[in-house]
């Protein structure tokens, strides 16, 4: 996100920066990052054209992904779950252990990490 941000902010230096949800300019990096005025706006997809679009975007990026994803790592049946924990997945999770595009921050992960 720091990233996508610092280039808006670099092609458009006026730009208002929305975040959906609650994330604070701080947890991002902080305004030091970034000279821009920052918004964050929950519910930002359901209020913001811009933020909509961008969500759309998002999300049909992640669910290509995921289908390319699903042959390097098999036994995760991310064809069909694009990374949420569904039932499979977390069965798949169980017998194959996390394989590396699994975000070891998310609470539900953490039980399988090892060390």
């Amino acid at each position: 996100m720091r990233g996508v941000i610092r280039s808006c902010v670099v092609h458009y230096p006026d730009s208002v920066i929305v975040v959906d949800g609650l994330t604070t300019a701080q947890q991002i990096g902080g305004r030091s990052t970034f000279d821009a005025k920052f918004i964050s706006l929950p519910k930002a997809d359901e209020k913001v054209p811009a933020v909509s679009a961008a969500s759309i975007a998002a999300k049909v990026y992640r669910d290509d992904l995921m289908k390319k994803l699903a042959d390097e790592y098999p036994g995760y049946d991310f064809l069909h779950n694009v990374g949420y924990g569904t039932p499979k997945h977390i069965r798949g999770i169980a017998k194959h252990g996390l394989c590396p595009i699994h975000r070891r921050s998310y609470k539900s992960i953490k039980k399988y990490l090892v060390g």
